[in-house]
């Protein structure tokens, strides 16, 4: 099932309409109970909270909207930090080894291909 509005999956591609949709629903609820508990008539409850959820959406679209950028730009930089190594990057060690080149293989804990289970048992 095609979603035109979002690109990828995961946590990348959560749109700030959720994030508000969630805001105000909380909004909706805690106008409520504190209505309730100061003792107003459910007619003044409902308008009031009703009036928080139309004030609540364009700041929760707002912060929504912030945090994907953040979420964005954090998983860009991450990616440029340490991109996944391929056949075709010239990363023949990495991919044969399963180990980062820089990683140090005279380490008695680091055994070169049982992932280190020799040198924690002995």
């Amino acid at each position: 099932m095609e979603r035109p509005h979002v690109k990828g999956k995961g946590v990348l591609n959560i749109p700030g309409r959720v994030i508000a949709t969630c805001f105000v629903i909380i909004a909706f609820v805690a106008a409520s109970l504190v209505g309730l508990v100061a003792g107003n008539e459910l007619h003044t409850i409902l308008r009031r909270a009703i009036v928080v959820m139309l004030c609540c959406y364009p700041i929760g679209k707002i912060l929504g909207f912030v945090i994907q950028k953040a979420i964005d730009h954090y998983v860009t930089d991450f990616k440029e930090k340490f991109p996944i190594p391929n056949e075709g990057s010239g990363n023949k060690e990495v991919l044969e080894q399963g180990v980062a080149p820089e990683q140090d293989l005279t380490d008695p804990l680091v055994k070169q291909g049982d992932g280190g289970a020799q040198g924690l048992a002995a």
